[in-house]
């Protein structure tokens, strides 16, 4: 029997995130596996099973890995790399391990994607391909604001394709990718845009030339996000969401947690719908959240453990702040938000 397995890589931070992922995830076609990978490299392989055993506790779906099931010593590769740079760095050597040979298609989503079609079509299309990848950009940007931000800004400075999603069959062709990608972020898995490195996206620039067999996916509908809205019109209708005119399979709510991801849809956004979607992304993960902060009390003590005083401290004050943004954040009206947040961000880290 073949197998689908769909993943996403994580730290704590993001469980509600995942969660609201794997609730919006569904095929009529296809039965698939959801597997979740905890990079949290400053805990002990004891703590990083306890991790996994609170998961279970509060039913969270699927099966959890942590980077001490990956046969590479990630806990020492990770040591002083950020939140993005480790939960990148491991996604090749994630693909690698559930590819087993029962294993037909690996589907990688990031966790603030949320689907809002069937995915059969899209599993349909996937198992034709060896390697299958999302562009930034289907078209070119209409006007100069879309070419500084989502072409210069953007593609040029932090790849042609985003790698929140990505999809692999098994095949000889994706291991030779994979075993590729995996040497390179073993050693190179840094945000440095300057250095012309960006986490793990940057590396597949060169995939056309080196592996001819990997595949663009062009469908409107998929990967939908702030910097292709612009050329992505969305609408509504009896109930179900389209983009371009064909249905909105997945959009990709990317820098969640900043303003840019606001702004870059007021802009772009033309038809508001994008603004709708994001308002009933906010309920849904402050739905999830109870989950987040059951396995979050539990683990808290894992976290001081690891930490030294003034490590605690500091972690202490970023959480304190982080949830004061947050419900801020929730609570502020739209019509504040456009007056308080208005213009393009060009933040570096919002291709991701």
């Amino acid at each position: 029997m073949t197998i689908i397995k769909v993943f996403t890589s994580i730290n704590a931070n993001y469980i509600d995130k995942a969660a609201a992922l794997w609730s919006s995830l569904k095929s009529d076609s296809f039965e698939f596996e959801i597997n979740t990978f905890l990079v949290e490299p400053q805990f002990t392989h004891e703590n990083n099973e306890s991790l996994k055993k609170e998961f279970e506790k509060a039913s969270f779906p699927g099966k959890i890995f942590t980077i001490y099931d990956l046969p590479e010593d990630w806990s020492l590769i990770l040591e002083n790399k950020s939140v993005v740079e480790s939960c990148t760095a491991i996604k090749a050597s994630a693909t690698n391990f559930l590819l087993d040979e029962d294993t037909e298609l690996v589907i990688y989503f990031d966790p603030d994607i949320l689907c809002y079609s069937d995915i059969s079509e899209l599993i349909r299309e996937l198992k034709t391909n060896s390697v299958s990848l999302t562009p930034h950009l289907l078209a070119p940007p209409v006007n100069e604001d879309g070419i500084v931000a989502n072409e210069i800004s953007g593609s040029l400075r932090f790849g042609v394709f985003n790698l929140g999603f990505f999809a692999f069959t098994n095949s000889s062709t994706s291991r030779e990718v994979l075993d590729w990608w995996n040497s390179r972020l073993m050693k190179y898995c840094e945000a440095k845009p300057v250095s012309g490195l960006f986490t793990d996206q940057k590396w597949f620039d060169l995939s056309p030339a080196y592996f001819p067999q990997i595949s663009a996916l062009r469908h409107p509908g998929y990967n939908v996000a702030p910097w292709n809205i612009e050329n992505r019109a969305l609408s509504l209708s009896a109930g179900t969401y389209y983009s371009n005119g064909l249905p909105l399979i997945f959009f990709h709510f990317s820098s969640f947690d900043k303003p840019d991801l606001f702004n870059m849809l007021n802009h772009f956004d033309k038809s508001r719908l994008s603004l709708e979607l994001l308002k009933g992304y906010e309920a849904l993960l402050s739905e999830k959240r109870v989950l987040k902060n059951r396995i979050i009390s539990a683990t808290s003590s894992m976290v001081q453990d690891s930490r030294d005083p003034e490590d605690k401290i500091q972690n202490l004050r970023n959480t304190f702040f982080s949830l004061l943004f947050r419900q801020i954040k929730r609570v502020l009206p739209i019509w504040l938000k456009k007056l308080l947040l208005k213009g393009i961000s060009k933040s570096k880290k919002f291709f991701v």
